[in-house]
């Protein structure tokens, strides 16, 4: 009975001894492996949405290391960090709840808090090249989420810098370039971008595939070197003064390529 007893206790203490040896030896979750395990769920279970509950519910010890280590600098979990490492589809399935709108504050404090680590970084959105498309990102996003939460110092400062690069698309890509003619609407057509931006892809490719669909709809302005009469003559040399009205504008030509006078004395010295 006692041989029994010592038996049972040593193989309790080797089964003991087993599993702190696999406690320690065990590496733990890093952020790479994170999204693996959580790619590898989504693809298995196929869900239509997914969301902060869904992972808690099927990938707990998913949940566990972001809720522990992916943080924002004002303190909440970064889901922005996590999906943008998803595939696009995977993305796109993404349904967090929305942001509870605060009343419009200014809260310079909160913005250098966010931005303290950018500080150095901000050039990124004055460059074309490729290799800062990373950094563009997470600077931009950071502040989207500012700006939708009712910073107002978050939200001018992404406007700037946004601003900036739409003139620049606008005069370089040719799908943008009816926009020359209706910049003024440039800062609504931003701030609407900044509202309505969620998570799938990068918010700077948000706002210039809003703007590539948007010039689509844009009338198409009428141009001083366009020409008439099959290119006979274009329309800057039509050019007339209206003495009657005060108003420059272009004439109307015949036949024969030549203006039509509206009144005889209106375009011409006496």
């Amino acid at each position: 009975m006692i041989r029994k007893i010592v038996t049972s206790h040593s193989y309790n203490v080797r089964i003991i001894f087993l599993l702190i040896i696999k406690v320690r030896t065990s590496k733990p979750m890093d952020f790479k492996q994170a999204i693996e395990l959580l790619a590898s769920a989504l693809e298995k279970k196929n869900p239509a949405q997914f969301s902060s509950s869904w992972i808690y519910r099927n990938e707990p010890k998913v949940y566990r290391f972001i809720w522990k280590n992916i943080r924002t600098e004002v303190g909440t979990i970064d889901w922005d960090c996590v999906t943008v490492k998803l595939e696009r589809s995977l993305q796109a399935r993404w349904h967090e709840r929305r942001f509870r709108r605060l009343p419009p504050y200014n809260d310079p404090q909160e913005l250098l808090l966010v931005m303290r680590k950018y500080l150095d970084k901000r050039y990124v959105f004055f460059t074309r090249a490729k290799e800062d498309n990373e950094m563009r990102n997470l600077i931009s996003v950071a502040l989207v989420r500012l700006s939708q939460k009712g910073n107002i110092d978050a939200k001018r400062e992404l406007m700037e810098y946004m601003q900036f690069m739409a003139e620049d698309w606008i005069d370089t890509y040719p799908l943008l370039w009816r926009w020359k003619w209706f910049s003024h609407e440039l800062p609504q057509k931003i701030e609407s971008c900044i509202q309505r931006y969620r998570y799938t892809g990068t918010f700077v490719g948000y706002v210039y595939k809003t703007l590539e669909y948007s010039a689509m709809t844009l009338p198409k302005p009428k141009l001083l070197d366009d020409t008439k009469l099959h290119g006979a003559v274009r329309k800057v040399d039509g050019i007339i003064h209206d003495l009657e009205t005060g108003e420059n504008r272009i004439a109307e030509y015949n036949a024969y390529s030549q203006p039509l006078l509206p009144n005889i004395g209106l375009c011409k010295p006496k």
